[in-house]
């Protein structure tokens, strides 16, 4: 896909707190795919509906059904690299070689079990419950001010999860683009 020719350069750095938003306001829908939203509705949910679902169904069958679980361990991992990764950045200005951050041991930020509890609206005793077990499991570390992502745990097989699951996004996008350029 194409980029628009008034979109921002890759490496404009976006304020993390509003980096969704804004990406989100960057990409909008052209006037002819919101023109043609409403009558390709059901198809354009149907589709994002299934990425959705399929993206969860593999996590399960690849490290568990603990979908709090997953949540609780994507929080800490973004909380913990994201000073390092504005939204926005190129891959070359903050990631070595071998798509890994830079710096040789990055100082990342702890999250507390407060903070986490209150991001993802799951309680405090359950957050607690599944910090634990993913310490257990080796996917993050306990530090004295909360618990950062354990990069060692970026292994081959994430690696080829997270392939998968970009290939399977971008095959969604690509999909909806055209259910909304062709009524």
């Amino acid at each position: 896909m194409k980029t628009p020719p008034n979109a921002p350069a890759i490496t404009e750095e976006i304020d993390d707190a509003d980096a969704i938003p804004r990406l989100v306001r960057e990409n909008q829908l052209s006037d002819g795919e919101l023109a043609n939203f409403d009558s390709a509705f059901s198809l354009v949910a149907f589709a994002l509906n299934r990425y959705i679902v399929d993206h969860l169904l593999r996590f399960g069958r690849q490290f568990g059904p603990d979908y709090q679980m997953l949540v609780v361990w994507g929080v800490v991992a973004h909380q913990s690299v994201i000073h390092h990764m504005p939204a926005g950045s190129r891959p070359s200005t903050v990631l070595a070689q071998d798509g890994m951050l830079k710096a040789p041991d990055p100082e990342l930020r702890p999250v507390r079990q407060r903070d986490l509890s209150q991001i993802t609206g799951i309680p405090k005793e359950t957050v607690r419950r599944k910090l634990l077990k993913l310490e257990g499991e080796g996917w993050i570390r306990r530090q004295d001010s909360g618990w950062v992502l354990n990069r060692d745990s970026i292994d081959p097989e994430l690696r080829e999860f997270s392939r998968e699951s970009a290939k399977r996004l971008l095959a969604v996008s690509d999909h909806i683009r055209q259910l909304l350029n062709n009524p």
